[in-house]
């Protein structure tokens, strides 16, 4: 979860639709280029405009609008908050949850494993133990 909370505006190209990570847990994915679909750059584009002063340097999602160089610290916090309106509706969810289900309906469209791995920034090792999961 920190690649999203230390995400900094440098890392996000709204031309080319993408992100790139910086440090990550593993170093297959530092560095790693994420595309983002229509709809996740159009709420980037949203988000920028509520903070038009940005900078480079500037974390995306920063502990207040008015101290951009400081990123939140209260992630869990506001998933807390997702997860009371799921819990409302009698669902269920982890935020890895939702790195699970992306890769599933990526290989489910077909998405080649070793394509998968590089978004999600796995070791070979680990891209190895995916694809015993996916063969059974």
């Amino acid at each position: 979860y920190d690649e999203i909370r230390t995400l900094r505006w440098r890392q996000i190209d709204l031309t080319k639709n993408n992100l790139t990570v910086g440090k990550s847990k593993t170093a297959a994915g530092t560095g790693r280029v994420i595309p983002l679909n229509a709809r996740a750059t159009a709420r980037m584009v949203l988000w920028a405009a509520c903070a038009p002063d940005r900078k480079p340097e500037h974390y995306v999602f920063p502990r207040a609008l008015d101290t951009p160089l400081t990123p939140t610290t209260r992630w869990e916090k506001a998933w807390q908050n997702v997860l009371d309106v799921l819990a409302r509706a009698d669902v269920r969810c982890r935020f890895h949850d939702l790195r699970h289900t992306a890769v599933t309906r990526m290989l489910e469209a077909g998405v080649p494993l070793s394509v998968v791995a590089s978004l999600c920034g796995w070791s070979a090792t680990t891209m190895t133990k995916m694809a015993k999961r996916t063969v059974t």
